[in-house]
């Protein structure tokens, strides 16, 4: 990085260098004797994956009987993965989610959408499909005899809570991860909400 930079006459300019926390950029950076400014986006994203409990490492005692609001999401989380993942396989599912849609109305017929644990907003975007779909996919569990357990009321309840508490994190993830200007002036107003 030193021999490409000093290539373009542009190393004695640098101030600091924005980077995710990947510890190999981290040390580069450090070889350099540059500032390193971890980036906003990616650090707002790894908040986000903890408080949802999509990273490995992070265990939840699933054996216990009270479990804390953040074990409840995580298993909540792998109910929905699981009822999602049913209706990707069940060709009986689909047809009878279609048809409940059809019957309640819905102009547009709707897919579930099944999250990538590596992506938050894409756990946002599967919670936002199921509470869509509250009503015929609850119907629709019912009348399919294979189809996995339903969410609870209370499951119901904590996915309605969450997914507004997502959108701003989504919204800010966005604006923050331009790649055709600069967005480190944005970080600040956007963090305070100005």
């Amino acid at each position: 990085m030193t021999n490409e930079l000093n290539s373009w006459g542009i190393l004695d300019k640098i101030t600091a260098i924005v980077t995710d926390s990947g510890a190999n950029i981290k040390s580069a950076i450090r070889l350099m004797n540059i500032q390193h400014i971890p980036c906003t986006a990616h650090k707002l994203n790894l908040v986000v994956q903890q408080a949802l409990y999509l990273s490995e490492d992070d265990s939840v005692g699933e054996e216990s009987h009270e479990l804390h609001d953040s074990g409840k999401i995580k298993l909540i989380l792998k109910k929905c993965r699981v009822i999602v993942g049913f209706f990707k396989r069940s060709e009986v599912g689909n047809r009878i989610l279609g048809e409940k849609q059809t019957q309640l109305g819905f102009t547009q017929l709707l897919k579930l959408k099944q999250d990538v644990r590596t992506r938050w907003n894409s756990t946002l975007i599967m919670l936002e499909r199921l509470v869509k779909l509250k009503e015929p996919l609850t119907v629709t569990m019912i009348s399919v005899k294979e189809a996995p357990s339903n969410l609870t009321p209370e499951e119901w309840v904590i996915i309605e809570d969450i997914v507004p508490l997502l959108r701003p994190f989504n919204s800010l993830t966005i604006e923050l991860s331009a790649e055709q200007y600069p967005t480190i002036s944005k970080v600040v107003p956007l963090l305070r909400g100005n």
